[in-house]
């Protein structure tokens, strides 16, 4: 999920990308570091139990991961739109990461 709510801006700012040119980069490397975050996380609980189901279907558990992924849109907006969007440390460091 989080990669795809990330990854999407990314498609959308595609028609974008000759006016607002930091937009359409920086939400390719900001959907992987995700993903690799969530594998990340997926395999250090590799062989513990799953979450008890009641909680698995409560939806203010998958709210609230929707809307850390919204804040990270957010956040990489805000930095693209920032002066510093194109300094090479920016990219560099969320394709590192990832």
């Amino acid at each position: 999920m989080g990669f795809t709510v990330i990854y999407s801006l990314h498609g959308a700012f595609t028609p974008m990308a000759h006016h607002h040119l930091w937009l359409f980069i920086l939400y390719g490397p900001a959907s992987r570091l995700v993903m690799a975050s969530c594998l990340l996380a997926a395999v250090l609980a590799w062989g513990r139990p799953a979450d008890p189901a009641d909680k698995r279907r409560h939806q203010a558990y998958w709210w609230s991961w929707f809307g850390i992924f919204l804040a990270i849109d957010l956040a990489v907006g805000l930095v693209a739109e920032s002066p510093f969007a194109g300094n090479p440390l920016v990219r560099l460091s969320l394709e590192v990461l990832a």
